[in-house]
């Protein structure tokens, strides 16, 4: 049974890591997508932030950016339902995590 039990651990910690690892590649490129949006606005004739009204309100974000999220939520939900209320604890955490944070993973 014991040894059962590690090989479960095991398989649950590989498919974790499996899960998770495509957002090794799409963190960093969304941050950069990011940055590369904010000083596009900052060096835009009209000065317009990201948060200007002309967006209603809303930022604007990258590709990237939204397929980072979307794959993030996608694999919180196939994690399980752990994960699920995690990120629903980090979702009202707004003391804690930036809003945009927050915000993305409301939708959980």
């Amino acid at each position: 049974k014991a040894l059962w039990d590690v090989i479960m651990v095991l398989l649950r910690t590989s498919e974790i890591g499996l899960r998770l690892s495509p957002l090794v590649v799409l963190t960093p490129a969304a941050i950069l997508a990011s940055y590369r949006i904010s000083n596009n606005c900052s060096n835009s004739d009209d000065k317009s932030s990201p948060l200007s009204p002309t967006n209603n309100g809303r930022k604007t974000t990258s590709k990237v950016s939204d397929v980072a999220w979307k794959y993030t939520l996608y694999t919180i939900q196939k994690l399980g339902p752990a994960f699920i209320k995690i990120s629903q604890w980090a979702a009202s955490r707004r003391d804690i995590f930036p809003p945009h944070v927050c915000d993305r993973l409301s939708d959980l």
